[in-house]
C-alpha cells in the first residue's frame, strides 16, 4: 500500500470476535479497479498467501477512492 497507493493516510485496525479475528487496512490513495487483469503479482500473491494460511481476504477498491483490505482468521 505504501509503495503503490499514494495515500496520505492509512488506518490499521484489529477486531476480536467470538469465532474470528478481523484485520482491516484502509487507505485514502488512488485506488484501482480490482476486476482489471494486470501483469503484476501483488494482489494475486495476497490472495494465494491468504489461501495458504486459511484466511479470508477481501479487497474493496475503486479508482480515485482508496482501498480497503479485510482479513478474517477463524478461531
Amino acid at each position: 500500500a505504501v509503495r503503490h497507493s499514494e495515500a496520505s493516510e492509512m488506518v490499521v485496525q484489529a477486531f476480536e470476535y467470538e469465532t474470528s479475528v478481523q484485520f482491516t487496512i484502509e487507505e485514502d490513495g488512488i485506488g484501482f479497479d480490482p476486476g482489471r487483469q494486470t501483469d503484476g503479482l501483488g494482489i494475486r500473491n495476497m490472495y494465494k498467501r491468504a489461501e495458504l494460511a486459511d484466511l479470508q481476504l477481501t479487497i474493496e477498491s475503486s479508482v480515485g477512492n482508496g482501498t480497503n483490505v479485510i482479513i478474517v482468521a477463524k478461531l
